[in-house]
């Protein structure tokens, strides 16, 4: 359930993201968007965005096999963790997955990121850690004190393995202090 507050500030970003995509369309010549993963409440969140934005008949759910700029719908938990997700939008490339879940009711991610969460005992520890590393740049050892001692390499390896992949993501609307692709070279 999305709280009456969150509800309205999921229309404000909704808005911002709205008007990226809306550019990202008009600076392509493109037909409209196409959102991946239309299924998980990621998708959901910005299918609804991008319909918004553009109306229905300028966003298709991956099924309909139409030709446009792909969204794929990676939250930034989930681009820090697997950055070899790759499409030219990324319109919740800024939001945690635990944002994401205030905004639209709950999250998803891969397997091996949901695993990774459950160990440290949640969405919002997970991501607590994650943004005392990228947002607060502490180093890895200070950022993840207090997981499990084994999670914590896994998650410094995988960050440390994405470097490259995050240099160049796709277009993130830039909702935070430290987004992907553009203030995050390291």
């Amino acid at each position: 359930m999305v709280a009456p507050e969150d509800r309205a500030r999921a229309q404000r970003i909704g808005g911002i993201v709205g008007g990226v995509l809306r550019q990202a369309v008009s600076d392509c010549g493109a037909p409209g968007i196409v959102v991946l993963q239309d299924w998980t409440p990621e998708g959901e969140l910005a299918y609804e965005w991008a319909v918004h934005a553009l109306g229905e008949r300028q966003v298709w759910r991956a099924a309909a096999a139409r030709t446009g700029l792909t969204a794929h719908p990676a939250s930034k938990t989930v681009l820090l963790l697997d950055p070899s997700l790759a499409a030219p939008l990324l319109p919740l490339g800024d939001l945690y997955a635990s944002q994401v879940e205030r905004l639209a009711g709950s999250w998803s991610a891969p397997p091996e990121v949901e695993a990774m969460a459950a160990r440290a005992g949640g969405i919002a520890v997970l991501d607590g850690a994650l943004q005392r590393w990228l947002e607060e740049r502490q180093p890895p050892e200070q950022a993840f004190r207090g997981l499990d001692g084994d999670l914590a390499r896994e998650l410094a390896r995988r960050l440390d393995r994405g470097r490259a992949g995050r240099w160049r993501p796709g277009l993130v609307p830039k909702l935070g202090t430290r987004t992907l692709g553009v203030d995050l070279y390291g």
